[in-house]
This record gives structure tokens, C-alpha cells and sequence, in this order.
């Protein structure tokens, strides 16, 4: 039986837990998905099940981080994944992950066109031309993103959580919206369950309980522009907060 038999969910958490800031900088974490008549806002308990990006599976999942504050700021993400659900090579090779993430490849520094302007342009980010359709977005070439990198793991409420982290190449400025940081997740397409539907069966071969979290945390940051010339510094700024 496939893992969406048993009804495997993702979920996120609420917005407001997911706002940090530092300085004179206010932020909203944005949450939405692909609508029958544009973005709305993202619905929990998504029901994921098997299969490949491209084969109408991925969930629907479109961060964005508005400033909403007076000045200008650095910003980053992290998405915080259950450990089972991330194979034991990721970094080095993810394509044995039980969840997957996709970011837009054309919003990242580390340009990948791929099938990704498609994407953009079908989930109304971008027009034909590939500008940025919301008037308070910021432009493509100024909100680019640099690609997740693996942070480290932490754990939360006794779960092991894998961290991975996109930043934004240039500050936000106040009053703009960034490009999107992630547009979908999927489960993988080998996860299937045991024979009395107990468990789990993950690409690598390892179980988990059916009962097992899917949730993925999302937490936005920001730090004051002034004072940072890089993203890298800002982050080591709150951090050290200051010291």
C-alpha cells in the first residue's frame, strides 16, 4: 500500500512563532499556496503522498518574508525537517530524503532555469516576461536568494530536526515583499507502508511509525541593514546579539 493510503500529512506552524526580529525592523512570514484563482492563504494538514515533483503531487507551499518595518534589512530562512525524514548522506546526496523541498531555481543566486520560470509564471509569481506580478515584490534581480545550505540539527520537544538556511544576496528594503524562498514539497516516490500499515517504509529502507511527524517548521529572521555589509555578518550579529 503507498504511504498516502494511511493519510501522511505536513503541516507548518503559525506564523506568528515564526517571527523573529532584532533592531528597528519589523517582519511578516508569509504563507500561501497556488489557488484556482491565484494565491491564497496556505491550508494545513496537506495530505502528501508518493510520487515526483512533476507528477502533480508536490504540495503547494510559497514563503515569502515582507518588511514591514522602517528600514532596511537583512533576511534569511530556515526550515527545520524532521531527521528520519532526511536521508543520512545530506548533505552530500539528498535524493534518498523522504520529504523533498523545492525553491524557485530562477529566484536563486545559483541560477537554475530548469522548468522553473514555468512554475513561477503558472503559480502568478511572475508574468510572461518574468517580472514580478505583486507591485510590492521586490524585483527579480534585486530579491535573489542563495541556495539552502545544511545549518546543523537541533532538537525540538525531544524530535531531532535537520536545519537547512536560504538568505537573501541582498538586503530587503522596507515596505517589500522578497521573492518567494520555497514553492513546493513532495514525499518521495519509493516511501511505502509495511503490510499491516503500521509503519512507514522510507527510501532508505529505515521505518517510522505512521504516526510520525511530517511537520516542517519555517522561521523567518531579520536584522537591521546598517551596520552588516553581508548576510553572513548580519547572521553572526544576532547571533552574538552584539557582543
Amino acid at each position: 500500500a503507498v504511504a498516502g493510503a494511511t493519510g501522511a500529512y505536513f503541516t507548518d506552524t503559525d506564523n506568528k512563532t515564526n517571527t523573529f526580529t532584532v533592531g528597528n525592523v519589523k517582519i511578516d512570514l508569509v504563507e500561501q499556496q497556488k489557488g484556482d484563482n491565484g494565491l491564497e492563504a496556505f491550508e494545513q494538514n496537506k495530505v502528501l503522498v508518493p510520487g515526483k515533483s512533476n507528477d502533480g503531487n508536490a504540495v503547494s507551499k510559497i514563503v515569502t518574508v515582507t518588511n514591514t518595518g522602517d528600514n532596511d534589512a537583512w533576511v534569511w530562512v530556515d526550515l527545520k525537517i524532521p531527521a528520519y525524514l532526511v536521508s543520512k548522506e545530506y548533505p552530500t546526496d539528498e535524493s534518498k530524503n523522504a520529504l523533498h523541498w523545492n525553491s524557485y531555481g530562477c529566484f536563486n543566486v545559483e541560477y537554475n532555469a530548469g522548468n522553473y520560470w514555468n512554475l513561477a509564471t503558472s503559480d502568478g509569481i511572475v508574468d510572461a516576461n518574468h517580472k514580478v506580478i505583486d507591485a510590492n515584490m521586490v524585483a527579480v534581480a534585486d530579491g535573489l536568494w542563495n541556495d539552502y545550505k545544511y545549518v546543523g540539527t537541533e532538537k525540538i520537544d525531544g524530535v531531532d530536526y535537520v536545519v537547512i538556511r536560504t538568505t537573501m544576496a541582498k538586503t530587503l528594503a522596507a515596505g517589500k515583499t522578497s521573492l518567494p524562498c520555497l514553492a513546493q514539497v513532495y514525499m518521495d516516490w519509493r516511501v511505502t507502508t509495511n503490510e499491516d500499515g503500521t509503519q512507514f517504509i522510507l527510501p532508505a529502507g529505515d521505518p517510522i511509525s505512521t504516526d510520525a511527524s511530517w511537520q516542517i517548521l519555517v522561521n523567518a529572521y531579520a536584522i537591521q541593514a546598517d551596520g552588516f555589509d553581508s548576510v553572513d555578518a548580519a547572521i553572526a550579529g544576532y547571533t552574538n546579539n552584539g557582543k
